[in-house]
């Protein structure tokens, strides 16, 4: 059965390292004939320059759900910008991030999905477009669907904007009346 709920529901807590806030939106395991991975989904909001919370043993994606793009230091002379794309890297690393305005005030607050999984299993965060009278089947892997824009039904349950689905196999999404745009979370051991 589907799980559903509004993000803005989610309680806030602080970062491990105390320099941002996020919301946990879910944690579980996913587990093969021949090992287990641990999984951890969260959305943090980033108000300006801050440094990531450390994770050892974990693989990290991230993906900007709102506002302006995010400046990602990943390590000397490795910088990446994300706007609507997604970016990997290691939980180990020291990462710095900052929100990037074209305006002359301060930057806007950003929101980012970020999904963790221990190193050795697989994740994907993906970004996907869901046009009206059409169907999107989820792979077996899928683990959470957050919906981005529009709405969207699965399983029978409409989904609005700013909702996360969790125990979302098996099903399709499909955009109701118009295109929705959503992130499909999935893990693999």
């Amino acid at each position: 059965m589907t799980a559903v709920r509004d993000v803005a529901d989610v309680p806030r807590t602080a970062w491990r390292n105390g320099a941002g806030w996020t919301r946990e939106l879910g944690a579980g395991t996913a587990a093969s004939s021949t090992k287990a991975v641990s999984w951890r989904l969260s959305l943090a909001d980033i108000t300006g320059p801050c440094s990531f919370s450390i994770f050892p043993g974990m693989w990290r994606w991230s993906t900007v759900l709102a506002g302006p793009p995010l400046r990602l230091r990943l390590g000397p002379g490795h910088e990446r910008t994300v706007a609507r794309g997604v970016v990997d890297y290691s939980g180990e690393w020291h990462v710095t991030a900052r929100p990037v305005d074209d305006t002359d005030g301060p930057a806007a607050a950003v929101e980012v999905l970020n999904l963790m999984v221990t190193t050795g299993g697989a994740g994907r965060l993906e970004r996907v477009a869901v046009a009206p009278g059409a169907e999107l089947p989820l792979s077996p892997d899928t683990v959470a669907v957050v919906v981005v824009r529009g709405q969207v039904t699965l399983g029978g349950t409409r989904l609005g904007a700013g909702c996360l689905a969790t125990d979302a196999r098996p099903g399709a999404l499909a955009a109701v009346a118009a295109p929705a745009s959503c992130v499909v979370v999935g893990v693999n051991p």
